[in-house]
């Protein structure tokens, strides 16, 4: 996790912002008004969105473009994972693939093989996803899901992104805020930010996080240019 951070560029500061809701919602579309984006297409319909974007199939080919766009390939700003966890789902397939190539042997999941390999899958990852984060501003789409927890006997419901618990800790410590995308009673799209679990007080991000933005049909969402005025005033102080 302590790899440098080569920004293209001049670009400085850049930032790893974690965005879920659910199906349908329009996370694409908000994704696409961030500055020169480019997606990384994994299990997304861009049809209706004239955005550059990249197909990616199984990991090798994540691979290729990520190699691609750390070489300058694209001249990108912002890289959108189009969704994280679909590119985890490619991640256990390649570490599982290969460890049956490796051993003759004939596992179907990840969830049937040993800790170790899991462990790998998750290092992988994880540190793939670091190096997008050193290149430009970083943009991770996430379903959402619902999930039931005990807290001290009593029943909650959490909405969270669609990963399992252990790999979602990895994606909100490299987040520096984490969004949600919401309709409101009135069909209106709202994002409201929290702060990811590293964060401290006295953020950079505090004035994001005390938001709650209202998305209107073909306008740039406000939140985004509140993150461009706060990198622009990194810069100033750099």
């Amino acid at each position: 996790m302590n790899e440098k951070k080569q920004v293209p560029n001049g670009e400085k500061n850049p930032h790893v912002i974690l965005l879920y809701g659910q199906s349908k919602i329009g996370l694409s579309s908000i994704a696409a008004q961030f500055p020169t984006p480019l997606f990384l297409n994994i299990n997304d319909d861009l049809e209706q969105i004239k955005t550059r974007s990249l197909k990616v199939g199984s990991w090798e080919e994540f691979l290729e473009h990520a190699l691609e766009i750390s070489k300058g390939k694209y001249a990108q700003q912002t890289i959108i994972v189009s969704h994280v966890d679909g590119l985890w789902d490619l991640a256990q397939d390649f570490v599982v693939e290969a460890f049956n190539k490796q051993n003759g042997a004939n596992v179907k999941a990840l969830a049937d093989a040993s800790y170790s390999i899991w462990k790998e899958a998750v290092r992988l990852f994880e540190s793939k996803l670091v190096k997008l984060a050193g290149l430009c501003n970083l943009v991770l789409l996430a379903h959402e899901i619902v999930e039931n927890r005990n807290f001290n006997g009593i029943e909650r419901s959490i909405v969270q992104a669609n990963l399992e618990r252990y790999v979602q800790a990895k994606v909100t410590n490299m987040a520096d805020a984490i969004g949600r995308v919401l309709l409101t009673e009135s069909g209106a799209r709202l994002v409201t930010f929290q702060p990811a679990p590293h964060q401290i007080t006295g953020s950079r991000l505090s004035e994001l996080l005390q938001k709650q933005y209202v998305i209107e049909t073909g306008k740039r969402p406000e939140f985004i240019d509140d993150l461009e005025n706060i990198q622009q005033q990194a810069k100033k102080i750099a």
